[in-house]
């Protein structure tokens, strides 16, 4: 979907203030090292507020690289708590990611001022 915007001086200013933030804040933590991961949990958190449930068919749709790559994203978030999974009772093998409070945590860091719902996960 493309959304025509007007940038004005000030929104320029604001954007490369969050950016030149945000490369700092890659620095200190484990896990969000770049656009591209920040992005991908952007996405799961988007569909978390839409209700919606985030399986890996999902991811691979939406990031567009290698099953590998993505495994090795979401393994490396759910060893350093910044993801988790719940599974379905019918069926154990197909799994959900959710965002964890670290993550929601970082997001605030970043300057989010989103209420996040307590049954978000």
């Amino acid at each position: 979907m493309q959304v025509d915007h007007k940038i004005t001086n000030e929104d320029l200013i604001r954007i490369s203030s969050f950016l030149e933030h945000t490369n700092t804040l890659f620095e200190s933590v484990e896990f969000i090292k770049n656009f591209e991961v920040l992005n991908i949990l952007l996405f799961i958190h988007r569909r978390e507020l839409e209700g919606k449930d985030i399986r890996f068919k999902d991811l691979q749709k939406y990031v567009k690289k290698s099953d590998v790559y993505l495994g090795k994203l979401l393994k490396n978030g759910l060893e350093t708590n910044y993801l988790s999974i719940s599974r379905i009772e019918g069926d154990k093998r197909i799994k959900h990611y959710h965002l964890t409070e670290k993550t929601l945590s970082f997001f605030q860091s970043l300057g989010f001022q989103a209420d996040y719902p307590s049954d978000l996960h």
